[in-house]
């Protein structure tokens, strides 16, 4: 029996390549996942920032102290926040679908490296199963020359 299969597993460059996509895989949904949080973060300090300004104009306009000036200015303000926010809103968005993308990705090419680790496991088994057959054959061979031999042996004695 010798100690490993004869060939290497037919499909191990293949196995190879998509463990190496895993793993890119993996890394890209990594950098995506920190580039989603970042446009969390800038998506919650305009939300903040919005709701500052509106409570800013409301307390001008409660304490009377408000001039034409001063309103047409906070509604121009008010204006281009929510277009902000629109936008960014939008980038999370388009984010969150990048995220989903990648995360099937990364699902596709796992089960891919998954399903070429059990066929190289189950090579290794037919191997060894072939192995046990050829060493048990071996065998038998070995114990069925030793009776002949012994009989011959026997038979030479008693003549």
């Amino acid at each position: 029996m010798t100690d490993r299969p004869s060939g290497e597993f037919r499909l191990e460059t293949l196995l190879r390549l998509a463990a190496r996509r895993e793993e890119q895989a993996a890394q890209h949904l990594v950098k995506l996942e920190q580039a989603h949080r970042r446009l969390e973060r800038q998506l919650d300090a305009l939300r903040l920032l919005h709701a500052e300004a509106l409570r800013e104009g409301r307390d001008t306009l409660a304490a009377g102290s408000a001039s034409a000036a001063w309103l047409l200015q906070a509604d121009q303000y008010a204006e281009a926040l929510q277009r902000r926010l629109a936008d960014q809103t939008a980038r999370v968005a388009a984010s969150k679908e990048r995220l989903d993308e990648a995360r099937a990705q990364l699902l596709n090419v796992s089960q891919e490296r998954r399903m070429l680790e059990k066929l190289k496991e189950q090579q290794l088994q037919r191997w060894r199963a072939e192995q046990d057959r050829i060493e048990a054959a071996e065998l038998a061979e070995l114990g069925a020359t030793r009776f002949l031999r012994r009989r011959a042996e026997e038979a030479a004695t008693i003549r």
